[in-house]
């Protein structure tokens, strides 16, 4: 069990850069609860260059390093995505093998929670099959959003997963097959937070004065984007 967690920010006026800082650390802090083998975020830096930061330490250690106080360095980025890992396969010392998974080549990067299952053969750089995801993506055509559909018919498995790319910074992609994931709205402060739970989002705003509502309409977790593949699929 793995989680993931991000936001979007949608508005220029609205939420501070400060309180940004604040909410990515809360939610990587909250989500450790899923995950104490590995942590690592990602961005679009304000030259819309991807950005990859991980380790193999817990979150509330993870936010004290350099590696997650970078992103307040500049502007903070209008997206962020955000990972805490449990260990299944490929050790998280080789730090490939941690979240996010990312392609320089096609400036794409994605955290994952689940299992994935394919028949295709990628070359990959790690030992974690939510590097298949990637691949899978990285071999359609079209826009992101057209190869994510296209490349998820591949796979098989729990796949819930959050993207960015380089070619469309302006764009988060979120996709949630059979593994939960909660997303809340903050209106006022042109925000859309996502998690793998609810309790993670409840706990990360805990201490804030924002008022946010939650995504009620749930989508179909048989989504026939995803490939049927025997009863595990």
């Amino acid at each position: 069990m793995c989680g993931i967690c991000g936001f979007i920010k949608f508005r220029q006026d609205g939420v501070s850069d400060a309180d940004l800082m604040k909410l990515a650390t809360r939610l990587l802090q909250a989500t450790q609860s899923r995950g104490k083998d590995a942590t690592g975020h990602c961005w679009l830096n304000s030259y819309g260059e991807l950005t990859v930061a991980k380790a193999p330490v817990m979150a509330y250690r993870f936010v004290e390093m350099p590696e997650f106080q970078r992103i307040g360095f500049e502007a903070m980025p209008k997206i962020w995505l955000g990972h805490c890992r449990a260990a299944t396969s490929g050790h998280p010392e080789n730090n490939q093998n941690n979240h996010p998974i990312f392609s320089k080549k096609s400036g794409m990067a994605v955290v994952h929670n689940g299992i994935v299952r394919t028949d295709k053969q990628y070359k990959k750089d790690a030992e974690v099959d939510s590097e298949d995801i990637l691949r899978a993506i990285e071999a359609k055509f079209g826009t992101t959003e057209e190869r994510i559909i296209k490349g998820c018919r591949d796979l098989s498995g729990s796949i819930t997963f959050g993207l960015i790319s380089q070619e469309e910074p302006g764009k988060l992609f979120l996709a949630r097959h059979r593994n939960p994931m909660s997303l809340a709205l903050l209106e006022e402060q042109g925000l859309i937070v996502f998690a793998s739970t609810q309790e993670i989002i409840f706990e990360a705003m805990a201490e804030t004065e924002m008022l946010y509502g939650f995504f009620e309409k749930r989508v179909d977790p048989y989504s026939p984007i995803f490939q049927e593949q025997g009863e595990d699929s």
